[in-house]
């Protein structure tokens, strides 16, 4: 289940990563989706990132963020078989290596993925060091150096055209050896797009050389959120439900309320605006009539515009029950 509450009105600032709001955060899900590969574009103030032309051509591509299992680290991100371990605190991410069935990579130094806070021109480097191991024996170092900037801000506009103002870029590098009898050199450049809205990167771009001897492989690659691309910003849905004259059924007194869309395939939001404080009960419920979330339980809310997601966890049949005040709806969501 997920659920949130979004307030209209929030005011312009310098982009800036915080721990409360980009934070790596236990029981999220980021899921990603591969789309045609995006030059990132130069650096700088005010940018306009236009990537509106890119067609997704990849399926999903889902992160599971749980406790940490590898060493007391605190946050583990599980990808298929992969597993990546982190420890995160209020000033920043480590990152303490990886997993798969039979192999792991552990860095004795850990790579500094992110620092608290981290606004425009801010930047950090470092070293690290590790080894790669089969089935709990070393067999390969590993040596290398990083990098992260935030090198640029402005307007992202995503492939189903969805706009974000005030975006943070961040560029990092990695540049490791792999010493093996023929050592691999990795080049990594990831750049990674941050709205002020959501948690984690709106647009990724990863630029990735291999060199081997005399032998050079590269790829480019690039990925669009799919919550960035489901996102609806509390202003809009307050404009939506200001500018909604039917169905009628919808607007009584100090309420206006809007369940949407009906028929989903991730997630059903419910919004409304309040004239004057509310009590305000909304719960969800199965086709047996058992409870399976509750949004808001027995709140009493200022006046002003509300949004909450429910992401139901089987394909069914669900309704949404609210309570504003002394007055009760009822509407019907179906995940396909």
């Amino acid at each position: 289940m997920t659920s949130a509450l979004l307030l209209a009105g929030a005011g312009r600032a310098q982009p800036s990563l915080t721990y409360s709001k980009h934070g790596l955060t236990p029981g999220n899900v980021h899921t990603t989706r591969q789309v045609d590969y995006a030059e990132p574009g130069d650096g700088g103030s005010a940018m306009v990132w236009d990537f509106s032309k890119q067609n997704i051509i990849g399926g999903a591509y889902a992160e599971s963020l749980g406790e940490g299992t590898l060493e007391g680290k605190n946050i583990s991100v599980t990808h298929g078989d992969a597993t990546f371990f982190f420890n995160v605190t209020p000033s920043g991410n480590e990152y303490f290596g990886h997993k798969t069935s039979g192999y792991s990579w552990v860095y004795e130094v850990p790579i500094l993925k992110a620092k608290y806070p981290f606004s425009y021109l801010d930047e950090h480097s470092g070293t690290y060091y590790g080894h790669i191991a089969q089935n709990g024996k070393a067999y390969t170092a590993i040596d290398g150096e990083y990098s992260s900037a935030a090198d640029a801000y402005g307007t992202l506009i995503l492939p189903n055209g969805k706009v974000f103002q005030n975006v943070l870029r961040v560029k990092t590098t990695d540049v490791r050896t792999e010493f093996t009898c023929n050592s691999l050199q990795i080049e990594e450049a990831k750049y990674l797009w941050y709205t002020q809205e959501l948690r984690y990167p709106a647009f990724i771009t990863l630029v990735t050389a291999y060199k081997s001897g005399n032998k050079i492989n590269s790829s480019k690659t690039s990925f669009v959120s799919v919550e960035a691309m489901d996102y609806v910003a509390s202003t809009q849905i307050a404009e939506e439900i200001k500018e909604e004259e039917t169905p009628t059924e919808n607007v009584f007194g100090p309420v206006t309320y809007k369940v949407f869309p009906t028929v989903i395939d991730r997630e059903a939001t419910v919004a409304y605006k309040l004239d004057r404080p509310l009590k305000v009960f909304i719960n969800v419920y199965d086709l047996k009539g058992s409870l399976v979330a509750k949004l808001v339980d027995a709140s009493t809310q200022s006046e002003g515009f509300y949004t909450y997601s429910y992401t139901p966890g089987a394909p069914g049949t669900y309704f949404v029950k609210m309570n504003f005040g002394n007055r009760g709806y009822t509407e019907q969501v179906v995940k396909r």
